[in-house]
C-alpha cells in the first residue's frame, strides 16, 4: 500500500497540471514580494479594527521541532495564554530584522487605528548588521526594504509585483566572496565558512565543523556601525506610541561554551551590551522585556548544536507565558 501511495504521488507530480502549478509558483516567488503583501493585508485588517496585538516576528515565531510533543508555534501558544478574545496578527519571515520592522511600523503609523500592543522579536544576530544577514542576497531583504521605503503612507498604492529577494548566481557568488572578521576566524570568507559547515546533519560529532558554525553565526564583534537599524526600530516604535513587549531569543551559549570554553558567552554578552542600549534608549519607557538572550537552557532548543535560536515546545511554552504576563503588565489588554 505504501509503495502504491508513493507511486501515485510520483505520477501526480508529473502531470501537466502540477507542472503548471510549479511554474506559477516559481514566477510568484521570483516577482511577488511577500513583505509588501503582508503589509498590505495588515493595513486592511488594522483599518477594520481586527488586530489587538501585532507580532513582528521571525523564524522563532514560525518554527517548531519535528519531535515536539506539542507542534503549536509560538503565536498559537501565546493565543492560548491570552484567550480567543484577544486578536493576534503575525508578520514574520525567515531572518526578519529591524530594517523590515521599521518600515512596517512607519507605514502603519500613518493609520489612525493602532493595535493595543506590539510584540517584537529581537534576536542578537539578526538585530545587528552582521555580514551573514545584512549582506545576504535573500535574507538581507534589501529589495523589500527599498520597496517598503517607497510606500509613503497607508493610502499609497502598495505594489507587491516586483523583483523579489531571490538571489541570482552572480549575487550568490558575490556574497560567498565577502570577507568577514570573526572572533575566532574559523574561515576567511562567507563561502569558506559555508563550505566548512556544508552537509551538517544536526549532530555535534565534528568539533571543527561546529566551531565554524558557531563562529559564523555569532563570531562577529559588534560596534556602533552594527546597531543603526536597531536604533531606528526603537525610534519608530516610540513614535508609534503603543506598549511594546520585546524578547531577545536566546542563543545556545551553553553549547557554544563547549566549542570556545570561557570565551563564547563573554563574547556574546559584549555584543549584547553594544546592541541593547541602541534599541532600549530609542524606545524609552514604552518597552518591556520578556526574555533575555542567555535565559534558555540547552534542553529548550530544537537543536542546540545548530547555533540558532529556535525553541522546542518546552521553550516556546515558557516564552509564551512570559509574553502574556508582560502584555498584561502593560495594562494594554485590560484585566
Amino acid at each position: 500500500m505504501q509503495q502504491l501511495k508513493h507511486h501515485l504521488v510520483g505520477v501526480l507530480n508529473r502531470t501537466p497540471a502540477m507542472d503548471a502549478f510549479r511554474t506559477a509558483r516559481g514566477v510568484r516567488d521570483e516577482y511577488v514580494d511577500p513583505q509588501v503583501r503582508q503589509l498590505r493585508s495588515v493595513v486592511a485588517e488594522m483599518r477594520a479594527g481586527q488586530i489587538d496585538v501585532l507580532i513582528l516576528g521571525d523564524s522563532t515565531t514560525t518554527f517548531f521541532g519535528r519531535d515536539d510533543a506539542d507542534p503549536r508555534r509560538l503565536p498559537e501558544m501565546l493565543q492560548a495564554e491570552l484567550g480567543r478574545d484577544v486578536r493576534l496578527r503575525l508578520v514574520a519571515g525567515a531572518g526578519y530584522h529591524p530594517g523590515l520592522y521599521a518600515e512596517f511600523v512607519r507605514v502603519l503609523g500613518t493609520l489612525e487605528q493602532r493595535p493595543r500592543a506590539v510584540v517584537v522579536s529581537r534576536a542578537i544576530r539578526t538585530s545587528g548588521r552582521v555580514t551573514h544577514v545584512a549582506r545576504h542576497p535573500e535574507y538581507g531583504y534589501e529589495r523589500s526594504i527599498a520597496a517598503l521605503a517607497a510606500i509613503r503612507d497607508a493610502d499609497s498604492r502598495m505594489r507587491a509585483f516586483s523583483r523579489a529577494n531571490r538571489r541570482t548566481e552572480a549575487e550568490t557568488a558575490a556574497f560567498h566572496a565577502l570577507e568577514v572578521e570573526t572572533r575566532w576566524q574559523q574561515a576567511r570568507t562567507i563561502g569558506e565558512f559555508l563550505e566548512k559547515v556544508r552537509g551538517r546533519r544536526g549532530g555535534a560529532e565534528d568539533i571543527d565543523q561546529q566551531r565554524a558554525l558557531f563562529d559564523y553565526f555569532h563570531g562577529e564583534t559588534f560596534t556602533e556601525r552594527h546597531v543603526d537599524r536597531a536604533r531606528l526600530l526603537g525610534e519608530r516604535l516610540r513614535a508609534y506610541g503603543v506598549p511594546v513587549v520585546h524578547y531577545w531569543p536566546s542563543i545556545p551559549w551553553q553549547r557554544g561554551e563547549t566549542y570556545f570554553p570561557g570565551e563564547f558567552r563573554a563574547h556574546c554578552e559584549q555584543n549584547f551590551a553594544v546592541l541593547r542600549p541602541a534599541f532600549d534608549d530609542a524606545l524609552g519607557d514604552l518597552g518591556l522585556t520578556a526574555e533575555g538572550p542567555f535565559d534558555t537552557p540547552d534542553d529548550e532548543f530544537i537543536d542546540a548544536a545548530d547555533g540558532s535560536e529556535h525553541w522546542n515546545d518546552k521553550g516556546r511554552a515558557r516564552i509564551a507565558k512570559q509574553l502574556a504576563a508582560c502584555l498584561h503588565e502593560t495594562g494594554a489588554l485590560g484585566r
